[in-house]
């Protein structure tokens, strides 16, 4: 009876007030006191009464200084238990009353105390705490945005302050030390053009590429396009709740990359950038090759065997093919003093001459050059009300380390996001990328010295072309010439750059659009597309200076009985060859987004649902024109259908006509939901499920429709009650399990087969079966467990994460030996298993934290192992399959890259090589090795163990930031090293401590010099796949030192600027390595130079 008698009394009071409200308001507006005091005051007084007792519905948006959204922020009712959370764009709803105090909390961000008045709507920004974590922001996973708070799964994050601290052309150089389990491997090219893996390789012969996301949308061909300026953050994906939403692409990893947005009601803001860099010219001495004197003695004593002493070798008068091509010159004065067409003296003079002569310095002042980059950025951004927009063009001039090599790059981005109705926004963004490349001969200080002896000069006193190594020699050009051939038939590599014209074009369009409807309270539809198209355009003209266009014209000429040139198939004049690339690409997703909390925030619910096409389609085409005359655009054609004989070399060929036609078209279907639950900032369990047909993939829905699943769970231990340590601030356990996909385009469902032709007789066109029907073709599947802790404490000076995971992959494609009846004797089938198992340590210290003064150090370090489990490719049988360093043996229980090698011991008293074999017996010259028991197993030759340390310290406005990485667990092969068996051009600089005498195997352990015919037996091919050649690759490298200042806001207003920074920059300046022959694994010729680079950037 009480509760009703106070439930009348309020609604009477309520509308009492409401009455007397409503009078005040229109009844006595105007009335005055007989004091004259204004009714409007009594008004006033009665409004501010009787609305704190009024419950009203308050809305608001809670962003960051960035204007970033801010998802989970804990709203609470001061002296309550009510309370809700923001949702996916930072909003929020709660009934409250004036006066009443909302308490807003979020984790790395300082409390706001909100004093309700007598708006409806705020519009709130937080900013961050003195003591604000390293990385605690949102993470994005391209669909969604999830609050660390909330996410079960592994992320690294590299944020805006980083990303911008770090000053390089590339995606790839701001990620480089920055993110735990990220590897920079330089051996694993052939399967990843990016160069780096996630968590280790997860796929045998499959791409071990990460999928590169750029907001919101996958994106082929990796980082090129984008403007690394324009990058807001790089959200890393690795475990399966992560990964799984992206399907079958995901089993490598998901790179996540956000772009700058534009902040709405702000005022016009332009930014502008300069970077400057140069890194050194490459050091071709350094590489280690013996010097010229040495590299004399190396030739005179090869010509002491008869292989290298034959007089058919140099020139009779005739055109044949022993002695047609260019010689050294060291052979070349040998056999002309054998024959006698010169004396000892003239002879030692042109040796003498010859010993004082490098290469290298010529070389290096010919084609040698410091690299250069000058970046210039303008960004534009801002916005109203209703819009925002941020706007950038950057341009990017390079010039190679090689004379004639450089490109020019233009990047424009242009994003908006517009607010159409309360309910309804749009969002556009497009990208527009073109390079232009200027290419030279393609000729590096590595090919030099592999190709061209250092003890020859290239340019004559004069500065004419002289003859060199693989051309043909001045007496048999001259020759031909006189008996019709077309051309000149030497080589010279300074007159190939002088002539090369060899450009290309790439142009990248990448257009994004989206809109996004509130449907209800919580929950919204969202429906975006991408459109990205891709062109190349590559244009090689060889004129007729170009040893490639002199030598077909003349190798096809046909002869008379006599020799003279009666015919040239191959017509006269520049070969031009055009290279045509276009890939069209077309992504729709429809999207359903729920978000909400009730009972006063304790249970919130995040969960997503939709559905994904997406078409790609790929054109090439390579063509060759033949007689071509750049001035007219004239070209004649040869017939590719006439077998023609070498008058020379003997035999019939037919003309390459070098044309290449190729389609390939990709469709994928797919759907996905992802969903989490939280219960009272304590518990979230998250779940995930992806289905992905495409026609990749076998006929049967057996093998297409294949579901990919994620289940998290994460437990807030702070925030229960028996949880009271001052000491942590935070700790948080975590535990993931899915699965991830993997393809593998280089087999089909359906037969495969390559034309060829057939170059007897009938020139058949055939075709070669290079893959048999596979209809039980299917996804190659990764399951990983993953646990991990993020923990701060001792208030938040130490922080970090510790992860262990744990990876299986299954139906990974392997060769497979089949019947020959198929057509060939082995295929790639989904038949191999591997695991990665491994840890990833994210550690964090605030040494000093004062107000002018702070030094902060971050650990990162990550340890990777991998096994072969199942597999049915290596054959036991062939010992050099083991030992190959750049074929892999895949053995069940070896990691997926070992490799093995001969175990050396030594040299005998002759001189020569021998080994031990699987008795640890040694063998030598004319014994043999066939056992795989006698190998050694090297082990991995990617980095199982990598890591960085980065220290900043900062006083004021001026702030040093020194990176340090390292790589280590690997093994590698230095093929550097004087071998007998491979009879080089220059030989390696150990050369020198060769044996040369008995005793000598008790000093040093290279080989002495021996005849080819010496080094066909067994041992001698295995002393290159020996250990002798390996070692620990190893390696800890000062990568990078930033010096960086920020000039006064009291100054940079005098200037009409809102700030203004100047950086300098240092790359790859010392590394200290690990192994004997203390080279850089990673550069093994020739050490990388350090680059310098200096950076100003103002804003207004």
């Amino acid at each position: 009876m009480k509760t009703k008698f106070q439930y009348l009394l309020k609604k009477t009071l309520f509308i009492m007030s409401l009455f007397l409200t409503f009078s005040q308001s229109y009844g006595l507006k105007y009335v005055k006191h007989a004091n004259d005091i204004d009714i409007n005051f009594f008004e006033k007084k009665w409004k501010e009464s009787n609305v704190k007792f009024l419950q009203q519905s308050i809305e608001g948006v809670i962003t960051d200084h960035n204007n970033t959204p801010l998802i989970g922020v804990s709203i609470i009712i001061k002296g309550t238990a009510k309370g809700t959370t923001t949702d996916f764009d930072g909003k929020f709803s709660i009934n409250a009353k004036v006066g009443d105090v909302l308490l807003l909390s979020y984790l790395g961000f300082g409390d706001v105390n909100l004093i309700i008045d007598s708006r409806t709507f705020y519009d709130i920004k937080m900013n961050s705490s003195a003591e604000e974590l390293e990385g605690v922001e949102i993470f994005s996973t391209g669909y969604q945005n999830v609050s660390k708070e909330r996410a079960t799964g592994s992320f690294s994050k590299i944020d805006t302050k980083v990303l911008e601290r770090k000053i390089d052309q590339s995606i790839i150089g701001k990620i480089a030390g920055e993110a735990p389990g990220v590897q920079f491997d330089p051996f694993i090219q052939e399967k990843n053009n990016i160069g780096l893996v996630i968590r280790g390789r997860s796929s045998i012969n499959a791409t071990t590429e990460p999928l590169v996301v750029v907001d919101g949308f996958a994106i082929p061909g990796g980082f090129s396009t984008i403007n690394p300026n324009d990058v807001e953050t790089i959200t890393i994906l690795k475990d399966a709740a992560a990964t799984s939403i992206w399907g079958i692409r995901a089993a490598n990893g998901v790179i996540v990359i956000t772009t700058k947005k534009g902040e709405n009601n702000r005022k016009l803001s332009i930014n502008l950038s300069l970077n400057s860099s140069v890194t050194l010219k490459q050091n071709v001495f350094k590489a280690p090759y013996a010097d010229p004197n040495t590299q004399v003695d190396y030739q005179i004593g090869l010509f002491n065997f008869e292989q290298y002493s034959q007089s058919r070798n140099l020139f009779d008068g005739t055109l044949n093919e022993f002695s047609l091509f260019q010689t050294n010159s060291v052979r070349e004065t040998l056999l002309r003093l054998q024959r006698g067409d010169i004396d000892i003296a003239t002879a030692d003079s042109r040796i003498n001459a010859l010993r004082n002569n490098d290469g290298r310095e010529e070389y290096s002042k010919l084609f040698l050059r410091q690299r250069l980059w000058n970046q210039y950025n303008l960004s534009i951004s801002g916005g109203g009300e209703k819009y925002n927009f941020n706007s950038s063009l950057v341009y990017n001039q390079n010039k190679g380390a090689i004379v004639k090599d450089k490109s020019d790059q233009f990047i424009l981005n242009v994003i908006g996001n517009y607010k159409l109705t309360s309910k309804l926004k749009a969002r556009f963004s497009s990208n527009i990328s073109q390079t232009k490349n200027e290419n030279g001969i393609g000729t590096g200080p590595v090919d030099y010295l592999i190709n061209y002896p250092i003890f020859e000069r290239i340019l004559d006193d004069n500065g004419n072309y002289l003859p060199m190594q693989g051309g043909v020699n001045v007496e048999s050009s001259q020759l031909a010439q006189r008996q019709g051939y077309p051309y000149p038939w030497t080589f010279n590599l300074k007159q190939e750059s002088d002539n090369v014209d060899n450009t290309s074009t790439s142009t990248d369009i990448r257009i994004q659009t989206g809109l996004n409807y509130e449907v209800a309270k919580g929950l919204k539809i969202d429906l975006s597309y991408q459109y990205l198209w891709s062109s190349f355009f590559g244009r090689n003209l060889l004129n007729e200076n170009r040893f490639t266009t002199r030598n077909l014209v003349n190798s096809f000429a046909q002869v008379d009985e006599n020799g003279e040139v009666i015919e040239t198939p191959v017509p006269a004049g520049s070969l031009l060859d055009i290279s045509t690339r276009s890939t069209t690409d077309n992504t729709f997703r429809g999207q359903l987004n729920y978000s909400t909390s009730f009972k006063d925030g304790i249970h919130s619910i995040d969960a997503i649902a939709g559905y994904e096409v997406r078409k790609q389609i790929t054109e090439f085409n390579r063509d060759r024109k033949f007689g071509y005359n750049d001035q007219s655009l004239i070209f004649t054609q040869p017939n590719f259908n006439t077998l023609y004989p070498s008058p020379i070399f003997g035999g019939q060929r037919l003309i390459n006509s070098n044309s290449r036609l190729t389609f390939n078209e990709n469709r994928f279907l797919s759907y996905y939901v992802n969903g989490a639950y939280n219960f009272n900032k304590r518990y979230t369990i998250s779940g995930s499920m992806r289905l992905d047909d495409t026609n990749l993939f076998g006929a049967s829905d057996e093998f297409r429709n294949i579901p990919l699943f994620s289940v998290g769970l994460k437990w807030n231990v702070t925030k229960e009650n028996f949880f009271n340590s001052v000491f942590f601030n935070n700790l948080n356990v975590r535990a993931t399990y899915g699965s991830g996909g993997n393809v593998d385009r280089n087999t089909s469902p359906f037969l495969v087969a390559r034309q060829g032709r057939d170059q007897g007789s009938f020139l058949n066109n055939y075709l070669t079966i290079s893959n048999p029907p596979n209809p039980t073709l299917r996804l190659e599947k990764t399951k990983t467990l993953n646990l991990g802790v993020d923990f701060s404490m001792a208030k938040n000076r130490i922080y970090g994460s510790v992860e262990y995971y744990n990876r299986t992959s299954e139906d990974l494609l392997a060769r497979r030996n089949i019947s020959p009846t198929y057509g060939l004797s082995s295929s790639f089938l989904n038949v191999a298993e591997l695991y990665n198992k491994g840890v990833d340590i994210d550690l964090g210290l605030r040494i000093i934290d004062t107000k002018d003064f702070k030094f902060d150090t971050r650990i990162l370090y990550s340890q990777n192992e991998n096994k072969i489990t199942s597999i049915d490719e290596s054959n036991p049988g062939e010992i050099f399959l083991f030992t190959q360093y750049d074929a892999n043996s895949f053995v069940v229980g070896d990691p997926i890259d070992n490799f093995y090698s001969f175990r050396y011991a030594g040299l005998d008293q002759q001189g020569n090589p021998s080994f031990f074999n699987e008795n640890n017996d040694i063998i030598e010259v004319g014994g043999d090795i066939g056992a795989i028991e006698a190998l050694k197993s090297e082990g991995s030759r990617s980095p199982t163990r990598t890591g960085s340390l980065t220290n900043t310290v900062t006083y004021k406005n001026l702030s040093l930031r020194v990176l340090t990485v390292y790589s280590g667990g690997n093994r590698f092969r230095f093929e550097r090293n004087y071998d007998p068996r491979f009879f080089r051009t220059n030989v390696f600089s150990d050369y020198v401590s060769r044996w040369q005498q008995p005793g000598d195997e008790l000093l040093t352990d290279v080989p002495r010099l021996s005849s080819p015919n010496e080094t066909q037996t067994p041992l001698y091919l295995y002393l290159d796949e020996s250990d002798r050649n390996t070692d620990d690759a190893s390696y800890v490298r000062l990568a990078q030192v930033n010096l960086s200042y920020k000039f006064p806001q009291n100054l940079t207003k005098k200037l009409s600027m809102n700030s203004f920074t100047v950086s300098l920059q240092a790359d790859n300046l010392k590394v200290w390595n690990f192994n004997k022959w203390d080279v850089d694994p990673v550069s093994r010729t020739i050490p990388i130079p350090p680059t310098f680079t200096l950076n100003l950037t103002t804003t207004f």
